[in-house]
């Protein structure tokens, strides 16, 4: 190769750059834009490969990174079916789940605070908007009755 030379990427990979200069994106996600944008596979892989190398996917970063930014508004579980859904492996999606506490009683508590303020005793339409809210964020039931119980008990604090 000459000095002048410089690699040649196809359009795939600028399209690669372009998706990841909006934000981090797994490699799932990468390859299912790149294909919906009529990407052959193998200009896909290659795409992938080269952005990769460089650290610009990185399944187990994206991972942390999510779990990190959606720890206080979102359960655990929940948190992991969105990892999943990215197509991010078992093992990061554990990996960054390892750092978030397992008990998730007091994230509740500040969700509850959050959203009804002072407690209070709540009006059963008030009880079952704030039960939907925390269960769509993924929190068991059994969690957020005992929290919103513990919510309406502490009226007296």
């Amino acid at each position: 190769m000459q000095r002048n030379d410089k690699p040649v990427h196809g359009p795939a990979v600028h399209k690669a750059m372009n998706l990841l200069l909006h934000r981090d994106r797994t490699e799932q996600e990468l390859r299912n834009r790149l294909e919906a944008g009529g990407f052959s596979a193998e200009e896909t892989e290659e795409a992938i490969e080269y952005t990769a190398s460089f650290g610009y996917v990185n399944d187990r970063r994206y991972a942390e990174n999510y779990a990190v930014s959606y720890a206080g508004k979102k359960s655990r579980r929940m948190i992991a079916a969105d990892l999943r859904v990215r197509g991010v492996d078992e093992r990061w999606i554990e990996e960054a789940l390892s750092s978030l506490p397992q008990d998730e009683s007091e994230q509740i508590r500040i969700l509850i605070r959050k959203r009804a303020g002072e407690p209070h005793k709540l009006e059963e339409a008030e009880k079952r908007r704030l039960h939907g809210f925390l269960a769509r964020r993924g929190f068991g039931s059994s969690d957020i009755i005992r929290e919103i119980r513990n919510y309406e008990n502490a009226i007296d604090d």
